[in-house]
């Protein structure tokens, strides 16, 4: 048996949808974490359990039910490295339902495969639980030969009494969501990861407040009008965590994690001026550093959620319409309804804005946004229709450097693709409606690479025509 993070108490309340982890379970026989999992990170780290290979291999969770019922059941599993076909149980005490494991496919080709073949399915049965502590198994029943039963990420209980609250939470995002037609219309934008990381060519990096103090807005923005983009999403932060503008409500959470020069306002009016309109990048979860341990990603996900609502609220107050849309990173997966609060502080002083969840190995986390995603890297790859439901269709995919040029004294890597190659991509996406976001390599200084700069010219011939 290995047992990782197994052996505690949930607490499954009658009103709201409890989720148990794969990792949280008590993994007996071949059970592992996938390699990527990292504990100390919080619960968008702990991604899947694999090597699910044997009828001896079997999970455990222990929970605390505050109310007697039945509840429904949902399970989030890929199987795109085993034939499937497995029949599986999932039992309380006498209680038990039963699923059978269907052939998943990733949308990402290679490496991609592992991260976004996990479908979420709802089982037709409902599972007794009584009241008080009990232990809730997952085991297979039958398997084929060879390959795995399934990667297992989450198992859901969904107590009947929250059909209502979730329907009526899906009617308030749909009601709330707004037009992305400029987003369509726009066909394709660049974007940067420019961060406390972001290396020179050559040289020494410069401290972060001082190279927001250095940094060139209209030689910035004048090369993003060169390269046709009808948007630009701009890395306001990463890892570490400095913002490059004066949030107070980021200073209350760790000081000294702002700057004073408000750069994200000056490049908005510098884009503003050349009919670029403005999407942030902002890392909305997890982070490595001090900032996870006190905004309460790691620990209190009650004050995360507290302290992102502050934080969110004053930059809606500040830029206003200049900021017309987030791509939120590391998505804090809980239950769909849960991101209401957030997505309402972010639509703070523009109601237009537009928000996207980057969920990674969960499709969609939930109902209260409005485009996919869609954070393909280095794949020209055109998911179906299915993979973005009812959002609007986008990719994001990076041209050269892998998203962040943070190696010192080096040239920002040649451009990965044919520019022909790039252009037939690009057109065939906008013939779909596809939305189709490109990161390039930049340096500290705010230039990027002149081959890269060259191939953006080339397509904005292509697309624009001129």
């Amino acid at each position: 048996m290995r047992n990782m993070r197994g052996g505690g108490l949930i607490e499954v309340k009658p009103t709201d949808i409890t989720v148990l982890w794969g990792t949280q379970a008590e993994l007996h026989g071949n059970l592992r974490p996938c390699p990527f999992t990292d504990e100390t990170q919080g619960e968008r780290a702990d991604l899947w359990v694999e090597g699910w290979i044997s009828l001896d291999d079997y999970f455990v969770w222990r929970v605390k039910v505050l109310e007697a019922g039945d509840y429904e059941v949902a399970v989030t599993y890929s199987c795109a490295f085993g034939p499937g076909g497995s029949k599986y149980e999932i039992a309380v005490g006498d209680s038990k339902i039963d699923g059978v494991v269907h052939k998943t496919y990733g949308w990402l080709p290679g490496w991609g495969v592992a991260w976004t073949s996990f479908e979420r399915e709802q089982l037709n049965e409902t599972l007794y639980l009584p009241k008080g502590v009990n232990t809730i198994k997952l085991y297979a029943t039958t398997k084929p030969d060879r390959g795995e039963v399934m990667r297992l990420y989450t198992l859901e209980l969904i107590p009947l009494a929250t059909k209502s609250i979730l329907v009526s939470a899906e009617e308030r995002a749909r009601r709330m969501r707004a037009s992305t037609e400029w987003f369509t219309s726009a066909g394709y934008g660049v974007t940067f990861h420019w961060t406390a990381r972001t290396q020179p060519r050559r040289g020494s990096m410069k401290p972060f407040p001082k190279a927001v103090r250095d940094f060139d807005v209209n030689a910035f923005a004048d090369m993003v009008q060169e390269t046709g983009a009808g948007y630009t999403i701009f890395t306001s932060t990463h890892e570490p965590h400095i913002f490059p503008a004066p949030i107070q409500a980021m200073e209350r959470i760790l000081p000294g994690s702002t700057c004073q020069r408000d750069l994200i306002g000056e490049i908005a009016d510098a884009l503003s001026e050349r009919g670029i309109k403005l999407i942030l990048y902002y890392p909305a979860g997890r982070s490595e550093g001090e900032w996870g341990k006190v905004s309460g990603w790691v620990e209190d996900r009650t004050r995360y959620f507290s302290n992102f609502c502050a934080i969110f609220r004053e930059m809606g107050r500040r830029y206003g319409r200049k900021v017309m849309g987030y791509w939120f990173d590391f998505c804090p997966f809980n239950v769909p309804h849960h991101f209401e609060p957030l997505y309402k502080a972010a639509k703070t002083g523009n109601p237009d804005r537009i928000i996207a969840w980057n969920s990674w190995i969960i499709r969609r986390p939930t109902y209260f946004q409005e485009y996919w995603a869609g954070e393909a890297g280095d794949a020209l790859v055109i998911p179906e229709a299915e993979v973005f439901g009812d959002l609007q269709p986008h990719v994001w995919i990076y041209l050269d450097d892998e998203w962040v040029h943070d190696k010192p004294n080096t040239d920002i890597h040649p451009p990965i693709f044919h520019t022909q190659q790039l252009i037939n991509y690009v057109e065939t996406c906008i013939a779909r409606g596809i939305v189709v976001s490109m990161n390039l390599g930049i340096y500290q200084d705010g230039t990027i690479s002149k081959e890269t700069f060259k191939q953006m010219r080339a397509l904005r011939k292509a697309i624009r025509g001129d």
